[in-house]
């Protein structure tokens, strides 16, 4: 379009295609204009012949003669230098704001399903914590008392929290405080056992009994492994530990199955 003798914006290209097939082109109207895809030069003709001009460059984009307000604007072609009238936005089609920041969270403003917002950063995944580990060491477990359990091999270990010994624990490590599932299993080696005898395996919380997660009555004299399996969920605060202890009656030390797949126990925070 021009102003008075001064061009505003890109004139309408008329033809596309190779310079060549362009300048061979009959009937050509007088002040045409053309895009020569091979050499990336517009083109006007004078009713005689074409003169060629500087390429639409990287950036630039040329579009149709008119075109119907807010309706989509597609490429045409596979120059990336024209665009065309795409008809009606669809249904799907959603606004975005103005600016946002690389690697924000865009979320719905409002109700409508059509705008979104910059949401802000998105919410970093924690990582996981927790430990698990097992014993195959055949552990002694007197009689009559809650004895805890020395789970002396590593699995994992994702914040070092475990002191293995006699003393073994569980610390909840500094700033990872939460809810955390504790499950485990022991497994007795192949024992006498008598009618009325009890196994109990139990969770302590800073010494004091937090819960008792598996009791067995035996109901019949036999001679077999005895297991004891549960789990539950703790609360815990950074510095607070947690044991897990083991009770039987037989009537005198019994030891553990020396295989720690019957032996382990799993520390996971989950909230």
């Amino acid at each position: 379009m021009k102003q008075g003798d001064v061009q505003k914006g890109m004139p309408a290209v008329l033809y596309t295609n190779t310079k060549a097939n362009i300048e061979a082109l009959a009937g050509v109207a007088e002040g045409a204009n053309a895009y020569a895809t091979d050499t990336d030069e517009f083109g006007s003709y004078d009713g005689a012949t074409w003169t060629w001009g500087q390429g639409g460059g990287s950036g630039d984009v040329v579009g149709p003669a008119g075109a119907t307000n807010n309706h989509v604007a597609l490429f045409d072609g596979a120059t990336g230098k024209l665009i065309k009238d795409g008809g009606a936005a669809g249904s799907g089609d959603v606004v975005g704001p103005t600016g946002a920041t690389n690697g924000n969270l865009a979320v719905y403003n409002g109700a409508t399903g059509k705008l979104i917002k910059d949401g802000g950063v998105v919410p970093s995944i924690p990582a996981f914590v927790g430990a698990r580990y097992s014993t195959n060491a055949g552990q002694s477990i007197n009689d009559s008392l809650a004895t805890i359990v020395d789970f002396e091999d590593v699995v994992y270990d994702t914040d070092g929290a475990v002191t293995t010994g006699a003393s073994w624990k569980f610390t909840c490590p500094v700033g990872k405080g939460g809810y955390y599932l504790i499950d485990c299993m022991i497994m007795f080696a192949s024992n006498a056992w008598t009618s009325g005898k009890v196994i109990e395996l139990t969770i302590y919380k800073g010494g004091v009994l937090y819960s008792d997660i598996s009791r067995e009555t035996w109901q019949s004299s036999t001679t077999l492994y005895r297991d004891a399996k549960g789990s539950d969920v703790i609360l815990l605060a950074a510095g607070e530990y947690i044991d897990i202890r083991v009770y039987q009656n037989s009537g005198g030390a019994l030891d553990l199955y020396t295989n720690g797949t019957y032996n382990h126990v799993a520390i996971s925070k989950i909230g």
